[in-house]
């Protein structure tokens, strides 16, 4: 919602990081804090000229799933290293 300043500075935040990370590979996990990983693979994945008319269209879009592909698996050494985890990895992952 870009009706508010705060939207505005917000959406500029988005295309100035978009911008300033492309092709290094740190864009998801800027999508991810923000918390529109889902949002931005749905616009991506249906409306980018890149999926139209072709069988090899981008997945991810279509393989995301909610509360699963947000999120990292917490590596097997830190869960057996870290009692208060009590041996769980990350919930839904």
């Amino acid at each position: 919602d870009d009706s508010t300043d705060e939207g505005k500075f917000r959406m500029a935040l988005y295309f100035e990081r978009g911008f300033e990370l492309a092709y290094e590979g740190q864009r998801k996990y800027d999508l991810i804090r923000w918390g529109i990983l889902y949002d931005a693979l749905q616009l991506f994945g249906s409306k980018s000229i890149v999926n139209q008319g072709t069988k090899n269209a981008y997945p991810a879009y279509k393989n995301f799933r909610v509360g699963h592909s947000e999120l990292l698996p917490i590596p097997l050494k830190e869960i057996q290293s870290n009692y208060k985890l009590n041996g769980i990895n990350n919930p839904g992952y």
